[in-house]
């Protein structure tokens, strides 16, 4: 009976056709190379908007500092000693960058450091309240979903 099923079984294996190879085992449409997105850009941080009006210096200059991470109190003490000793902010920011600290920075520049510091502190204040004014306009400006009235049948 052994010998019978073992026969059996060798002339299935035997006489089977064999399988061709499956060429494509997963098949996904094909995906069309679109043109790369454009990306948009940031919106400009309503802190940085105030600051660049105020202090009158470009919006790209101090938002490419933010965005390196220098902070608030820092980018406007660069700006007073900039504007005091008349010397180009981007290059103070390169000094900033290689952690050059704010009292060489200064004397380099023949400026008190401390009254920087305490008019950087008071500008801040004013600045942020700026920025909180800015904020609620873009925020009362663009609608948001579900907000604006509709033309529907309904009413």
């Amino acid at each position: 009976m052994r010998t019978l099923l073992f026969a059996l079984a060798l002339s299935i294996f035997l006489t089977r056709t064999p399988l061709s190879a499956q060429t494509d085992l997963y098949s996904f449409p094909e995906v069309e190379e679109g043109k790369p997105k454009k990306e948009e850009p940031k919106p400009i941080e309503p802190f940085i908007q105030a600051l660049a009006k105020r202090t009158e210096m470009p919006v790209n200059v101090l938002s490419e500092a933010s965005e390196k991470g220098f902070g608030r109190l820092e980018l406007i003490r660069l700006i007073l000693i900039a504007k005091k000793a008349k010397k180009p902010l981007p290059d103070l920011i390169q000094q900033r960058e290689k952690s050059t600290r704010f009292a060489k920075i200064a004397e380099e520049s023949k400026v008190d450091n401390i009254a920087i510091k305490k008019e950087a502190l008071a500008m801040l204040k004013d600045l942020e309240k700026d920025a909180d004014k800015i904020k609620n306009e873009v925020k009362k400006s663009t609608p948001t979903a579900g907000t604006e009235e509709q033309n529907s049948p309904l009413k």
